[in-house]
C-alpha cells in the first residue's frame, strides 16, 4: 500500500529483491504486486533481478558461455523462457573441499607470519622473568621444571602443561608439534636424557632457528633438534620422523590454530609407535560462537569440545580423554613488576619495536568488545589424552 508513496517521479521502477521461491512465475511476489498496485501495472514497471547457481556438472568459463541461461531460468521459476527475470546473475557454487583448503591455507599463512615476528625478536631482552615463572606455576609446571628453563621461561608460549600427563621417560622418542621457541621441548629433552631424542616441529622458520640456537647454547643439541614444517605435513617435510617412530607426542597451543584438526591428529596416529601416547594442550569452544560478533582468528579456529572424542576414536585412538582439571580461560597471574616495565620500555626505545607479542595492545583494542563476554562459559583450556593401540 505504500509503494506509490515511494515513487518520487511517477516513473521510478520498482527494484524487487526476494528469494527464488518468492519469484515463481505466475504466483510470485511480482505478480502479487501487479494485482494489488494502482501504480505498477506492468512488469515493465519493475526491475526483476535473479541470482541462480549453475546446475551440477556445468561450469563458468571466461572465454565463452557454456550453460543454457533460458533453461536455468525456466527450471527455477517456470513460465516462458524470457518472462522470469529482466537480469539473471549466474554463479558457480564453490566446492566445499576447495573452501576448506583455502581457509586452511589462509589460517596457516596468517599464523606463520605472526610467529615469524615472534621468533625474530625472541633473542631481545625485555621479558619479565618473574611474571613468566608465575605464569608457568599457575599452569602447574613444577618448581624443578621452571628453574630448569631459567631465562628461556620468558619465551614460553602455551595454554597448559603437557608434562603433567605425558610421563616422558628416559630413552623415549618425543615429538613436540608446534614447538614454538622450544620451552616444552627443552623439558622433554631433560626427561629423555642422553639415550632419548626430542624433535620439535614448528611452522615458523624464525622460531625454529631460535630454538635450535638455544638447544646448542644449552649443550642439548645432541638429543634435541627443531625442524620447520606444518603439523599436517610432517611426513612430507621431515625426514627425521618416520611412521611409528614416536613414543610420545606433545603439543601446547599449536592445535588451537590448526584449521584441519583431524589431519593433525591423523598425523599423530601415523607417527606413534604401538602403545604410543599423546598429550595435546589446546583450547576449545564449548558450543557454537554467536553469529554477528567479530571473533579473533584463534577463537574461530578452535575445535568444538564435543567433537574431539568421536574424532580421535574414529582415527583409531583408544583411552581417549579430554582433561578439564585446569580449564578456566582466566588464570590469575601477578602483574608485571615495575622494574620489568621500565626495562621493557627502555629496551623497546633502543630496539624501536622490541619483542613481538601475539596478544599485543593493538589486538586488545581491536577486540575490546569481547570484554562483555564470559570467556569461561564460551571456551575451555583442555588436555587431550589418547593412546595408539
Amino acid at each position: 500500500r505504500n509503494l506509490e508513496t515511494l515513487n518520487l517521479t511517477g516513473k521510478d521502477k520498482l527494484l524487487l529483491v526476494c528469494g527464488t521461491g518468492h519469484m515463481l512465475y505466475s504466483h510470485g511476489v511480482p505478480e502479487r504486486i501487479l494485482s494489488s498496485s494502482t501504480l505498477y501495472k506492468d512488469k515493465d514497471d519493475m526491475l526483476r533481478i535473479a541470482c541462480l547457481p549453475l546446475p551440477e556438472g556445468q561450469r563458468l568459463s571466461s572465454n565463452k558461455q557454456e550453460f543454457d541461461t533460458k533453461k536455468i531460468l525456466k527450471d527455477a521459476f517456470g513460465g516462458p523462457d524470457f518472462d522470469a527475470a529482466d537480469f539473471c546473475f549466474i554463479y558457480e557454487e564453490e566446492d566445499e573441499k576447495d573452501v576448506v583448503l583455502e581457509n586452511s591455507e589462509k589460517v596457516r599463512e596468517e599464523t606463520r607470519q605472526a610467529y615469524e615476528k615472534v621468533g625474530a625478536t625472541a633473542h631481545l631482552e625485555g621479558g619479565d622473568l618473574i611474571k613468566a615463572k608465575n605464569v608457568l606455576s599457575s599452569l602447574y609446571y613444577n618448581h624443578e621444571e621452571i628453574e630448569f628453563l631459567g631465562k628461556d621461561a620468558v619465551n614460553y608460549q602455551g595454554v597448559g602443561c603437557p608434562h603433567r600427563f605425558a610421563n616422558i621417560q628416559e630413552g623415549e622418542v618425543v615429538l613436540d608439534m608446534g614447538s614454538g621457541l622450544g620451552c616444552d621441548s627443552l623439558l622433554a629433552a631433560k626427561a629423555v636424557s642422553k639415550t632419548g631424542c626430542v624433535i620439535g616441529i614448528d611452522l615458523s622458520n624464525e622460531c625454529v632457528s631460535h630454538a635450535n640456537k638455544r638447544a646448542k647454547e644449552r649443550c642439548m643439541d645432541d638429543v634435541l633438534s627443531f625442524v620447520q614444517s606444518p603439523i599436517e605435513d610432517i611426513g612430507k617435510n621431515v625426514k627425521e620422523v618416520v611412521d611409528e617412530s614416536c613414543d610420545v607426542i606433545i603439543s601446547n597451543g599449536a592445535f588451537c590454530l590448526l584449521h584441519n584438526k583431524e589431519a593433525g591428529f591423523a598425523e599423530c596416529y601415523r607417527l606413534l609407535k604401538q602403545g604410543g601416547r599423546i598429550a595435546i594442550c589446546t583450547t576449545v569452544v564449548k558450543d557454537k560462537l554467536e553469529d554477528g560478533v567479530e571473533w579473533p582468528l584463534c577463537m574461530e579456529t578452535f575445535a568444538k569440545q564435543s567433537e574431539l572424542i568421536p574424532m580421535l576414536s574414529k582415527l583409531g585412538f583408544v583411552d581417549v580423554e579430554v582433561d578439564m582439571s585446569d580449564s578456566l580461560m582466566e588464570v590469575y597471574v601477578e602483574e608485571e613488576s615495575e622494574e620489568a616495565k621500565k626495562t621493557a620500555e627502555s629496551i623497546k626505545t633502543s630496539n624501536k619495536e622490541g619483542r613481538f607479542k601475539i596478544h599485543n595492545n593493538d589486538e586488545e583494542e581491536k577486540y575490546r568488545h569481547l570484554e562483555n563476554f564470559d570467556m569461561n562459559s564460551l571456551c575451555a583450556r583442555v588436555v587431550i589424552l589418547a593412546r595408539k593401540p
